[in-house]
């Protein structure tokens, strides 16, 4: 397993080792500037890793003083003071948080000069920590027992790759959003990065179906931004049952959307309690994560109410700019990165809507739907008032199937999943259309949504088509679009509209004819710039009677029929 350096991990982040007392109280400080600061933008390389930049340079993300560490001479004098144990730092936000066993001595934080603000974003009365050697080997027991008892034929079957029966029961929430057919071209997120923040990965380095990524040096690393550590395998299992929505790969039971993609496992979220430093913790994740150059971060993590009610979001905070977590996957984006979030489970609970980091700007906010496309009723909604459509788009988050920390799989709900399983097939996506911008890859799988043209706050734009994105963004050898081009004539799931999908060479008036087989004919046009590639929605289509019709698509350099059946 590659594990980032300790100098990388320290120079960047100030992690710092300490014994923990029984009460701490949580302090976010943030600092006026970074003077005295021995880093600079010209020797970037002393404080971000190679792929890191090379993924800058290639979008043409400049560097700016947000990518400077803090400064060390700040830390040094704030890391004198009585009684102060820090944890991290953020060159994002400029400040650190620091743990301190008597409330009474943040008074000296307040007193530097340097200084712009002091928050309490937590406290505790920290337990003493487990036996993880216990805890593996109990996890091995039960891990080889449940594989004696579901020890089936599907073990020592030979399947043919990415077929239904190759993905067991996860193919349908693969082959609704045509997930299986970038797979079958080759698409499985190979050399694609992808940093998943979450709770902890219980077990998921005794678990079969993790092996290969294990095996073939996959696992870029690990980091627990709770205990300020290495290991994640010992926390929560919740990170575990995501991880296996894309990285899983047991032919016949499970099968994830990114089998071949990279991995980097980072624990932000301490399950156990809420409070705002976990706001914190994702925001040093996702900086970590961002120096180590990942291309993807996917988050099942969301915040609206805190144990310390003071703190807690309320509605207007959802606005992307307020909340310190969404201005992180906001600056996450800014800097190249496609960030990735559930939209929540609050759906047919009293608060209802997204939380946070959700409600971030040029972020994937991923809504559930059921098997059947439809909306799941837990999945949180978007607020109507917001300029951005949220949730994006939505995939399968309703009896989606998930691995447990003991190598069952089994069907789950909650936005939790239906965001990774978005996730690797985003890291396919990616794959299949390297020199794409990450703004590029978000507005085809936008156009490519099964309700582009109509969104709505419970699904967004619908429920993505990746081969039709893939298409759209010009990765499809099949559709080079160096003339005019038919690229999809389709009824999107869960849809009553027929659809097209035409790159155009020219400004020009698509004309499109469906005749019955009786002879009725219903007549459309369709407007479209040269160079352009645009989804046309017939909602008209809804209104006509079922039977057997045929269409004709006509544009200045090619006609093109087909024959369509309306159920």
């Amino acid at each position: 397993m590659k594990k980032l350096s300790l100098f990388f991990a320290v120079s960047c982040f100030g992690l710092t080792a300490w014994a923990q007392p029984i009460v701490t109280y949580k302090y976010w400080v943030g600092f006026k500037d970074k003077a005295e600061n021995p880093y600079t933008i010209e020797r970037a390389k002393d404080f971000l890793s190679v792929t890191s930049m090379q993924r800058k340079q290639r979008l043409g993300v400049c560097l700016d003083e947000t990518d400077l560490p803090v400064s060390p001479q700040y830390v040094e004098k704030l890391t004198g003071l009585e009684d102060v144990m820090l944890r991290y730092t953020s060159r994002w936000m400029n400040g650190a948080v620091i743990y301190l066993s008597d409330s009474n001595n943040i008074r000296n934080v307040r007193e530097l000069p340097y200084v712009k603000e002091v928050i309490l974003i937590g406290y505790d009365r920290l337990s003493a920590q487990m036996d993880v050697g216990f805890k593996v080997a109990e996890a091995m027991a039960i891990i080889d027992e449940n594989a004696r008892k579901g020890k089936k034929e599907s073990d020592t079957v030979t399947y043919v790759p990415y077929t239904k029966e190759f993905y067991g029961r996860a193919y349908q929430q693969i082959a609704m959003c045509n997930g299986d057919k970038l797979h079958q071209k080759g698409f499985t997120g190979n050399k694609v990065k992808i940093a998943v923040l979450d709770a902890g990965f219980s077990n998921y380095h005794l678990l079969p179906a993790f092996k290969p990524i294990m095996r073939s040096d996959h696992l870029m690393g690990t980091y627990d931004f709770v205990q300020l550590n290495d290991t994640v395998f010992e926390d929560d299992d919740h990170g575990t049952n995501v991880l296996s929505c894309m990285a899983a790969y047991k032919p016949g039971k499970i099968v994830g959307t990114a089998p071949n993609a990279s991995y980097l496992l980072l624990r932000c979220e301490d399950a156990p309690t809420e409070y705002l430093v976990e706001e914190y913790n994702w925001l040093a994740a996702a900086e970590y994560a961002d120096s180590a150059g990942v291309d993807i971060i996917t988050s099942s993590l969301g915040y609206t109410t805190f144990d310390d009610k003071r703190t807690s979001h309320t509605k207007n905070d959802l606005n992307g700019k307020t909340a310190v977590i969404s201005r992180a996957a906001g600056m996450a984006a800014a800097k190249g990165i496609m960030v990735v979030n559930s939209a929540g489970n609050e759906g047919d609970g009293l608060w209802k809507y997204i939380g946070v980091p959700a409600d971030a700007d040029n972020i994937f906010t991923i809504g559930a739907v059921d098997a059947k496309g439809e909306y799941a009723e837990f999945s949180s909604i978007g607020l109507a008032k917001d300029k951005h459509i949220k949730p994006t788009l939505a995939t399968m988050g309703e009896m989606t199937m998930v691995m447990s920390p003991y190598g069952a799989t089994y069907p789950s709900n909650g936005t939790s999943f239906s965001a990774p399983v978005f996730t690797g097939m985003l890291a396919c996506l990616y794959q299949a259309n390297p020199t794409k911008t990450p703004q590029q890859i978000m507005q085809a799988l936008i156009m490519s949504g099964s309700q582009y043209a109509y969104p709505d706050v419970y699904r967004g734009y619908g429920i993505p088509d990746f081969n039709l994105a893939n298409k759209i963004l010009g990765g499809d050898a099949e559709h080079p679009m160096k003339a005019d081009e038919l690229l999809d004539i389709s009824v999107p799931v869960n849809s009553s509209y027929l659809t097209l999908t035409f790159h155009s060479k020219s400004k020009q008036a698509i004309k499109v004819e469906l005749t019955s087989a009786k002879g009725k004919k219903y007549n459309f046009e369709f407007d479209i710039n040269a160079n352009e590639t645009q989804r046309f929605f017939i909602k008209k289509y809804k209104k006509i009677k079922k039977g057997k019709y045929t269409i004709i698509i006509r544009s200045a350099n090619i006609d093109y029929t087909a024959d369509v059946d309306k159920r």
